[in-house]
């Protein structure tokens, strides 16, 4: 308990001295975050979302190898993906008349019915996270895009039993969000770094809500990153603040993870040990003390 409770006290000066010390981080910008409207791009969407149709699919990939910018044709009626961007940009607006029900059912309506594998499903899990990488990790539309991925999440269209050519029985608890969330996970970049951070802020959210079956390599992966010694430069603090927004959201699955080694590695042993605890603990403190 007295190290929970030192951790606690550690990540909580840290929150605190990251946000009044914001202004610091020069590559952030100078700016704070307003809890207004936020600008979604249109043009952001997941490779895979574009794929049900030839023509965008070969813009997109055009994008990629020139850098020049996607225009996606307009169809009528609308496409699932599109459809499904209108609903999220409206409902993830401060001053938007949609509640959760009806944002869900939006959506929950839009998917394949008997089909919890679908490619519209894995689409719009990379829409959720497209979004989530636009929100500010401290904004209030990152917890309700969290609450919507769980009110759809709860439909049998995306948490269903199959049956293969085997005749064995399977359960799909969102798997096709959990494999998306690791594609999704991508080195910083360096003209966007709010991202990097608004993407763990989101799957710390996600973890702590159990929204899947899901274990805590996420959190592990970038503690290392951001007190290995060999990840330095000029956005070692942005690894360090990705870092950081496992605690406020996961933190106590972290720790029972210590103290009952739910989570294995690849040889079996525990995920997370009393030693990773005390270390991170302590690199917290220091990167807390500088900011």
């Amino acid at each position: 308990m007295a190290d929970q409770s030192r951790w606690s006290s550690i990540c909580s000066t840290l929150i605190s001295k990251i946000r009044t010390g914001f202004k610091r981080l020069v590559y952030f910008g100078n700016k704070p975050f307003r809890k207004g409207l936020i600008h979604f791009d249109k043009r952001r969407f997941n490779l895979l979302t574009l794929m049900g149709n030839p023509i965008v699919f070969d813009e997109a990939i055009l994008e990629v190898q020139t850098d020049e910018k996607v225009t996606l044709p307009r169809s009528e009626p609308p496409g699932f993906s599109e459809k499904v961007f209108d609903i999220l940009g409206d409902y993830l607006q401060s001053d938007t008349t949609l509640t959760i029900e009806s944002a869900a059912g939006c959506i929950v309506d839009l998917l394949p019915d008997n089909d919890p594998r679908h490619i519209d499903i894995y689409s719009l899990a990379g829409l959720f996270f497209d979004f989530a990488e636009q929100i500010p990790y401290h904004h209030p539309s990152m917890h309700k895009l969290v609450m919507l991925v769980l009110a759809v999440g709860r439909s049998v269209k995306v948490n269903q039993r199959y049956s293969d050519k085997w005749d064995r029985e399977w359960y799909n608890r969102y798997q096709l969000f959990g494999q998306e969330m690791r594609d999704q996970l991508n080195s910083l970049d360096e003209e966007n770094p709010l991202e990097y951070v608004s993407y763990h802020a989101f799957v710390g959210n996600l973890l702590a809500h159990h929204a899947f079956r899901s274990s805590s390599v996420y959190a592990v992966w970038q503690m290392r990153c951001a007190f290995d010694s060999d990840c330095q430069g000029k956005f070692r603090d942005t690894h360090v603040i990705a870092a950081a927004q496992y605690i406020p959201w996961h933190g106590q699955g972290l720790f029972r993870n210590v103290r009952f080694a739910d989570d294995l590695d690849d040889d079996s042993k525990p995920l997370i040990t009393l030693r990773d605890w005390r270390l991170w603990s302590a690199r917290f403190r220091e990167f807390a003390e500088k900011v």
